[in-house]
């Protein structure tokens, strides 16, 4: 099946969802930030999109290009000094949403969104962190958790806390 573009994604997403547009640098690249970018502002999706990339130039250059899109920095390895990234927020491989990182990021006014989670336990160990966005590929597993999760007591809560800190 023919995969959509961009354009006809956010056509069928317009009013319905936000969208998460990964800027992916693969030597087919020419233009990447400012085609995207403009795709985004000629469909008036800038408010419902958030742009995301492993190129820490490349997403520079789309918050260049149009500073009112949500910029985020996509980390896979070591990642360093959180507090010096210059983008809002912070897409993490799960190893490394750590409760500091995550503290830092907050610290510093950046959210974080880890990837890809689709293990219950580790869909819990990251909303007890305090992550901002869960990315999965089981949404339905991730909807029962957060579901559950809201029905505990506060001891419930907080002793899965605890659990949680004794296996870091």
């Amino acid at each position: 099946e023919r995969l959509p573009t961009l354009a006809e994604a956010i056509d069928a997403a317009q009013g319905k969802i936000k969208l998460m547009v990964e800027l992916k640098y693969n030597g087919h690249d020419q233009k990447l930030a400012e085609r995207t970018v403009g795709i985004l502002e000629e469909k008036d999706f800038t408010s419902q999109a958030v742009i995301h990339t492993l190129s820490y130039d490349g997403g520079i250059e789309a918050r260049t290009l149009d500073p009112r899109l949500q910029i985020g920095y996509i980390a896979a390895a070591v990642l360093g000094d959180v507090s010096t990234v210059d983008y809002d927020f912070l897409s993490l491989e799960q190893n490394l949403a750590t409760p500091d990182t995550i503290d830092t990021a907050h610290d510093h006014d950046k959210t974080v969104a880890v990837w890809t989670v689709d293990d219950r336990d580790d869909m819990v160990t990251m909303i007890n962190r305090g992550v901002d966005n869960i990315i999965t590929d089981q949404p339905e597993l991730l909807k029962e958790v957060r579901q559950e999760m809201s029905e505990l007591s506060d001891v419930e809560r907080v002793l899965l806390m605890f659990g949680d800190m004794l296996q870091d």
